[in-house]
């Protein structure tokens, strides 16, 4: 958490479920990724998708899109390389 601190109840299983939902993120952007065939497309749709929930962000969609086009190919590339192996 970049924001504070976690104690308590909140802290108990903090760690698990940052992973757990680490895991759902990524499985959505490969999802997205084999579903638009595009690091832009799929980064585009996953933006969208953020400020259609949160519209007023404090990071710009511009940035955002950066962010993810950055994540989703490393997911991409990742998903590829997994491919050639096998």
């Amino acid at each position: 958490d970049s924001y504070g601190y976690v104690v308590g109840d909140e802290a108990r299983d903090y760690i698990g479920r940052s992973i757990k939902l680490a895991q759902e993120h990524r499985y959505l952007m490969e999802a997205c990724y084999l579903r638009t065939g595009s690091i832009d497309a799929a980064a585009k749709e996953m933006v969208d998708s953020f400020f259609a929930e949160y519209p007023d962000y404090f990071l710009s969609r511009e940035i955002f899109e950066g962010v993810y086009r950055q994540m989703i190919r490393h997911v991409a590339l990742s998903m590829d390389s997994g491919r050639s192996e096998r």
